[in-house]
């Protein structure tokens, strides 16, 4: 806060406070893995329900990806064994703590369920960035984004906004589709879902998908090599548009 006050001139009401130390926590809690996040991974790498975290369905074919989850929880989350427990369909600590012990030993001496749950932990890890992302781009459209801010910005000359542009450039998103060769962060089509459906909701009109999406795929796939080398980190950059 004292930071804040020095940089930005301005003086410290409680309200701004108060809407600082949100915005902070906010932030705080969106790098957190969450038990409903492992669950979700979990339940998608093995094939089974979601629900099937929290049923009392005993099929190895249930029970086994639900210990996976549980010892997952354990390792990856701030949770008690309480609140594990109570988070797969209230089930006691000793179930959890029989869980984690099972999974270490299975971790020991089999390598399928090694990889499994190292498959796991990336896919929890890429839905942690990919929600981080959508966060950041949601706060930056909330403040910029504005009924008034958009018709003004629809009403310009370009007709979008370079401000709103370079901000997101900042934030990487231009150049999440280009290949990190070529300056970008090579991320996947669900890397971009998140971003896209925060563009949909604030109506943004920025040329995200005709420069950072279509025109970088033509680029990569039309291009020659000193072409490519030349305009796709500049894509990345937000500096072409």
């Amino acid at each position: 806060v004292a930071t804040f006050a020095s940089l930005a001139g301005k003086h410290v009401t409680e309200e701004r406070v108060e809407h600082l130390l949100r915005d902070l926590l906010r932030e705080e809690a969106g790098k957190q893995v969450t038990i409903d996040i492992i669950q979700r991974a979990v339940a998608d790498h093995f094939d089974v329900r979601l629900a099937d975290m929290t049923s009392r369905r005993r099929p190895a074919s249930i029970a086994f990806p639900r210990q996976i989850a549980m010892y997952l929880s354990r390792t990856l989350t701030k949770g008690s064994l309480m609140e594990i427990g109570e988070a797969f369909g209230g089930r006691d600590h000793g179930t959890v703590i029989h869980a984690c012990k099972k999974i270490v030993s299975q971790i020991e001496s089999d390598a399928s369920t090694r990889d499994a749950i190292g498959v796991i932990e990336h896919i929890v890890r890429q839905r942690m960035e990919q929600g981080q992302l959508r966060d950041s781009v949601a706060r930056l459209l909330a403040g910029a984004y504005g009924f008034e801010q958009r018709r003004a910005i629809t009403s310009s000359e370009a007709g979008w906004s370079p401000q709103v542009w370079l901000r997101l450039s900042e934030l990487g998103v231009t150049g999440l589709r280009i290949a990190e060769d070529s300056g970008g962060f090579g991320g996947s089509a669900g890397d971009l879902l998140p971003v896209l459906q925060e563009f949909g909701k604030a109506l943004l009109v920025e040329p995200f998908l005709a420069s950072a999406v279509l025109g970088a795929t033509a680029i990569a796939q039309a291009a020659d090599a000193q072409n490519r080398q030349s305009l796709l980190p500049k894509v990345a950059s937000g500096e072409l548009v």
